[in-house]
């Protein structure tokens, strides 16, 4: 008996590398193991929490409506599509007129400010 303890020890001692080397991959291959796992639950966990907070949110959701009056907005633009059809080039040119004329009177507006300040 004692010879056969002897010869395993020896065996073992012999081969002590590769054994640990295949209990590391073992043990590796455990962790390995336990992580898919735990991220799968995880995963699982958190796609179920996800889908019934939706769920909640759009169980508890009230639809609101919002009634706006929108002839002002229809009646300007109207009036914008009609004065450009009826009065063809010459009024557009008018309209531009008046439009660089408020803008050179701000101009000056801003340029008699501004030379009264240097006098």
């Amino acid at each position: 008996m004692s010879q056969k303890k002897v010869d395993e020890y020896k065996e073992q001692k012999k081969n002590r590398q590769k054994i640990m080397r295949k209990e590391k991959i073992v043990r590796r291959l455990e962790i390995l193991a336990i992580v898919v796992v735990l991220g799968g639950l995880i995963a699982w966990f958190s796609t179920a929490v996800y889908r019934q907070t939706k769920a909640e949110a759009e169980a508890n959701q009230s639809s609101s409506t919002i009634d706006m009056n929108l002839t002002d907005i229809q009646n300007y633009l109207s009036d914008l599509s009609s004065d450009t059809s009826n009065s063809g080039g010459e009024d557009t040119s008018s309209s531009a007129e008046s439009t660089s004329a408020s803008s050179d009177s701000a101009v000056v507006t801003e340029s008699t400010a501004s030379s009264s300040q240097a006098e």
